[in-house]
């Protein structure tokens, strides 16, 4: 069994979390402007997106600590971790409904790269982040459904 790297473990997640603060600073008082939105049947509770993105997030910084000496690997972490944290500003801060949709697409498309890179080194670590793929799909379904019921 390897020995835990502290010093990358504290690094990864410390990337991870300086992403997401600098989001959040950026969305502060704009969360409200979900619950005035029309969403579609199968939208979840406000309460779960905390939760399921502290999960998420949790597994995207080990799986940055697993990868921290690939740095192509780890690159590609980041970049989809960037592009991901812009997501909310888009569609929060700036209620672009429309362009959040299209940026989620390229989330998905930079998971997907990120992923195929990591399939030829750790299967498990693939199907680890099969969670985010998932949320990310389920996400693009939410936020073109509430684009199209508040267009106009």
């Amino acid at each position: 069994m390897k020995k835990i790297d502290f010093k990358k473990l504290l690094v990864s997640f410390s990337i991870v979390s300086i992403l997401v603060l600098i989001s959040m600073i950026l969305t502060k008082n704009t969360m409200s402007y979900y619950e005035e939105l029309n969403k579609p049947l199968l939208a979840p509770p406000k309460i779960l997106f905390p939760i399921v993105w502290s999960i998420l997030y949790t597994i995207l910084a080990v799986t940055l600590y697993k990868f921290y000496d690939d740095k192509n690997i780890r690159m590609s972490i980041i970049i989809n971790l960037v592009i991901n944290v812009i997501w909310p500003i888009l569609f929060f801060r700036f209620k672009l409904l429309g362009i959040s949709a299209i940026w989620l697409i390229l989330i998905i498309i930079s998971l997907i790269v990120t992923l195929v890179k990591i399939y030829r080194q750790n299967k498990f670590f693939v199907y680890l982040n099969a969670l985010y793929f998932i949320w990310l799909v389920f996400a693009l379904y939410l936020n073109v459904s509430i684009f199209y019921l508040n267009r106009g």
